[in-house]
Formats: structure tokens, sequence, C-alpha cells
């Protein structure tokens, strides 16, 4: 089946430029995203209450809609991917739970202890009665909320869809990383937020068209794996090697095979650079395959993969030229 959805509005909440230095060998501090404490989108009054992981999400989605011509419908849907969730509002309630104990630990904290409780906050916020959930993390979960939310769609179970990421991050999550061990070079700890706002085709309007096509599963350790997911994903969109105006790696990029990377260099040889170095730091996949969408430059189609522990994700991505130019924000 051909998803072809449009892309009405995006934003992508970042705490600066992506990096394209090598990424240090040691975690450092956690860079933040300012105005999570203080500002809140316009009429939210539960704002306060909000853990900062459902204040990320919340601004994100207000400001994909805000950068939309079209007003959301009533039966507009919801998807959300997170790769961290609420792990750091979860290791301050038990902190409060240790000290306090349980009669005193805070009831506020509480309900944000569930992964889903955000998300949930920010649907009813917005009035989004359409499908919901929230997937697991992984390096597929945002390409798996993105075709999910096309396919919706395309079944006529949702006028349009709202697809959002987020990971607010801290010490608990750097405690977290250092114990797993993750191999030199780490990337440096930082909060991102992202959010997509499609809907159906109209030529009604305004605004690009955007077609969402991808190949979930495959190991992209060979360039024969990797060229059969780039083919399919081309195929589906109706797009040529020579149509490809840019390819942003996520994730894992820099240790992608030195024959995966000459691969796919030689066979777009037509593009004056591949960005191998796209990135988030460790706000980690999910979030950075919908930032991908507010980023993809205007004029020409791309192809972002997503690879992580082996998996690869490939999306493509054929819009015009129309483009709304406040996607994307970075926080001082």
């Amino acid at each position: 089946m051909t998803l072809t959805v449009r892309l009405c509005g995006q934003a992508a909440l970042l705490p600066e430029p992506p990096e394209t230095a090598p990424w240090p060998k040691t975690l450092g501090p956690v860079r933040l995203l300012s105005g999570l404490e203080t500002t809140g989108p316009k009429g939210m009054e539960r704002w306060g209450r909000l853990d900062r992981y459902g204040r990320a999400l919340a601004t994100a989605c207000a400001r994909s809609l805000d950068n939309s011509p079209a007003p959301a419908p009533e039966d507009t849907g919801l998807f959300v991917s997170s790769l961290y969730s609420c792990l750091e509002t979860n290791s301050r309630y038990d902190a409060e739970l240790i000290e306090k104990g349980p009669a005193r630990a805070s009831p506020i904290l509480f309900p944000y202890t569930l992964p889903g409780a955000a998300a949930s906050e920010v649907a009813a916020w917005l009035e989004l009665t359409g499908p919901y959930l929230v997937f697991p993390g992984g390096a597929a979960s945002s390409l798996a909320s993105l075709l999910g939310a096309a396919e919706t769609i395309a079944d006529e179970r949702a006028a349009a869809m709202l697809v959002a990421s987020a990971d607010v991050l801290g010490v608990a999550t750097a405690e977290l990383i250092s114990e797993q061990n993750i191999p030199a070079p780490a990337p440096p700890l930082a909060e991102a937020a992202a959010a997509a706002y499609l809907a159906a085709p109209d030529d009604a309007l305004a605004g690009p068209i955007v077609r969402l096509e991808g190949a979930l599963a495959g190991n992209p350790e060979t360039p024969v794996a990797l060229t059969a997911q780039i083919d399919e994903a081309l195929g589906r969109a109706g797009l040529d090697e020579s149509s490809v105006a840019q390819i942003a790696f996520i994730a894992d990029a820099e240790r992608a095979p030195a024959l995966v990377r000459q691969s796919i260099t030689t066979r777009f040889a037509h593009l004056a650079a591949v960005d191998w170095s796209w990135r988030l730091g460790r706000a980690g996949a999910p979030v950075g395959l919908l930032a991908a969408l507010a980023v993809i430059q205007e004029g020409g189609p791309g192809l972002v993969i997503a690879s992580e522990r082996g998996r690869c994700a490939v999306l493509a991505i054929a819009h015009s030229s129309l483009w709304n130019p406040s996607r994307l924000e970075y926080a001082p």
C-alpha cells in the first residue's frame, strides 16, 4: 500500500545545532531545553503540574500545529515514541519515596511515572479524539509511528495525526548510560523534542505533500542489505537515485562499516556530501528521525537512515518546494 500524507506542520526543539565534530569519549553535562520550566503553550492550564517530559511533548505538539495552515480536525490522533520516556520523573519520585516515605511522596509526580501519562495529558489538552498509541523506544520506533500514522489516515480511521517524540534527560539517565558501558565515543547528553502533524492529501490545503515510505527490517551491516532497503523505500516513494537531494544518517552513523559508507557515497555520487554525523546527542533515534523531517532542506527529496545495534530503518521523503520556514528552533 502506498502511504501518501500531507505534512501540514512540524517542529523540532534542540539545545543547539546538530554537531558535526566527533563525540567526546566521556559523558558531560546534560544540555537542557530552555523555557520548559516557566513558559508553556498558550491556554494549557495544567502546565504547572506537568513534568519536564510532558512539557517537552506539549511544546513540540503545540508548535507543530501552530506551524500548520490547517486547523486540527476533531478526530486527530496522537502517536508518541521515546527512548527514555519518564525515566527522570521516576527517579525523582523514587528519591522522594525513599526520603519521605509513601505517605509524603509527591502526589503530583506520581501520575507521570507512567510512560503514557504525559502523552494523555497532551491529547486531552489538544482535544485529540482519534487513535492514541505510545510506542516503545528503539531505532525504528518513530519510523513505526510515522508509518502507522500514515496507515491510520489511509484507512480513514483518522483525518489527521500528530506524531511526537521527546527525551528529557538528567542525572538518572547519565548514570544509566554509564552503567550500560556504552563503548566510546559516547555522545553528549542532550534533551530534545520533535513533532509532525500529518493529514490526508488535499489540494485545497496549502503545504507540502510528503510521501512516507520505509523499510523497517533488515541488517545494515552489508552494502547489499542496506541497498535492498534503500531500493524498496525509493521504489515505494516513486523516486530514483538522481532525484535524492540529501541523505541524513541518524543514531549509530559513525559506527557504520566502511563498506556501507563507501557503497552509499558511490551510489549517490551526485551529492556534494552525505551527512554521516547528523544527530541529537544521546536524545536517541526516535527524536532524531522526527527532527529530520523538520530539517530536510527545501527543493528536493531526501533519505533518512536510522541504524542501531545492527537494525536499520530507511525513510524516503518526497515533497514539493512549499515548506514552512519556522520548522526548527534551537534553545539558547
